[in-house]
């Protein structure tokens, strides 16, 4: 049953795990930079991202977070290993 849903709703259940994982990787990295902010700019960032602006959240990215791209990279690399290890897993209980 699960198989054939997969297999009549490929698309949207790739592009649906994609946008988790995007969402996963984004939160792991803005986790790592936070904690490697000082205590005002900390707050600066809370108060930006809950404000939910999202031009205001890249402005701050790109004027405080210079090495954003390099975490987000590394973390990509991170989940795409924590994925292919749990195939692997899947596949060798069936």
């Amino acid at each position: 049953m699960q198989e054939n849903f997969l297999d009549n709703n490929n698309s949207s259940v790739t592009e649906e795990i994609s946008f988790r994982i995007f969402d996963l990787i984004i939160g792991r990295v803005l986790q790592e930079m936070h904690s490697d902010l000082n205590e005002n700019e900390q707050a600066k960032m809370e108060e930006i991202f809950n404000a939910e602006d999202k031009t205001k959240q890249q402005e701050f990215i790109e004027k405080n977070m210079p090495k954003f791209k390099k975490f987000f990279v590394r973390e990509l690399e991170k989940v795409q290993q924590e994925i292919i290890l749990e195939v692997k897993k899947e596949l060798e209980v069936v």
